[in-house]
C-alpha cells in the first residue's frame, strides 16, 4: 500500500514566516546574498563555479561544513569529504564543466537533485524564481517534522514543483523573493525545533 502524500499549505508557510523576529527577517533577507558573496570569494570571482561546487557538496551537510568543504576544494583542486558522487560532481565543476550540465539542469531525464540544482541557482541569483526545498522547507510546508517524508516524496514526479509553487505563492503574497521567504522560514523553523543554525 502506497504511503499517502503529505500536502504543503500556504497557511503552514505563512505561520512560520509570521513568527519570524526582526533579526531573523534581516538574516533571511541576506542569507543567499551572503552565500553568493562567499561563492565569489572562494572562486576568485567566478560565482557560477563557486555556487556549483557549494551546491554539489551540500547534500545532508550543515552550512558550516558545506563552506569548509567548498573552500578546501578550491585550495586542493579537487573535492573531498562528501560522497563519491558528490565529490565527483564538484571536481568536474572545478575543472571547468558547466554546473548546469553537471547538476542536471540540461538533462531532461534527471529525476533527482532538485534541491541541489535550485540551491545552486539561488546562490547565483538570490532574487530568481527558483526555490530550494530541503527537508526543513518540506516540514515547514506540511506543518510538522516528517523525518522520512521529504526524501521519498520530493523524488516523486511533480512533488518538488508542488512544494516550490506553494512557496512561490506565499512569497508573492508577502512581497518578497521566494529564496528570501525560504531562508527566513528556514531560520525560524530550525531555531524552533532546536537545531544549530550552521
Amino acid at each position: 500500500m502506497a504511503r499517502e502524500l503529505l500536502k504543503p499549505t500556504e497557511d503552514n508557510i505563512l505561520a512560520v514566516y509570521r513568527a519570524a523576529r526582526p533579526e531573523q527577517i534581516a538574516a533571511g533577507m541576506q542569507w543567499y546574498s551572503d552565500a553568493r558573496t562567499f561563492a565569489l570569494a572562494i572562486s576568485n570571482g567566478d560565482v557560477v563555479k563557486g555556487a556549483g561546487v557549494i551546491a554539489a557538496l551540500s547534500p545532508q551537510t550543515s552550512w558550516a561544513q558545506n563552506m569548509t568543504l567548498a573552500s578546501r576544494a578550491f585550495v586542493d583542486g579537487f573535492a573531498s569529504g562528501q560522497t563519491g558522487d558528490n565529490c565527483t560532481k564538484a571536481t568536474r565543476i572545478l575543472n571547468g564543466e558547466s554546473p548546469e550540465d553537471v547538476l542536471g539542469w540540461n538533462n531532461p531525464k534527471a529525476k533527482s537533485g532538485h534541491k541541489v540544482r535550485n540551491f545552486y541557482r539561488n546562490i547565483v541569483n538570490p532574487t530568481g524564481p527558483e526555490c530550494t526545498i530541503d527537508r526543513h522547507a518540506f516540514n515547514i510546508a506540511v506543518g510538522f517534522v516528517s523525518e522520512k517524508g521529504a526524501i521519498g516524496q520530493l523524488s516523486r514526479v511533480g512533488q518538488y514543483d508542488l512544494f516550490a509553487d506553494t512557496y512561490r505563492r506565499v512569497a508573492e503574497l508577502v512581497g518578497i523573493p521566494v529564496a528570501v521567504l525560504q531562508a527566513i522560514t528556514w531560520l525560524v523553523w530550525r531555531e524552533a525545533i532546536g537545531l544549530d543554525l550552521d
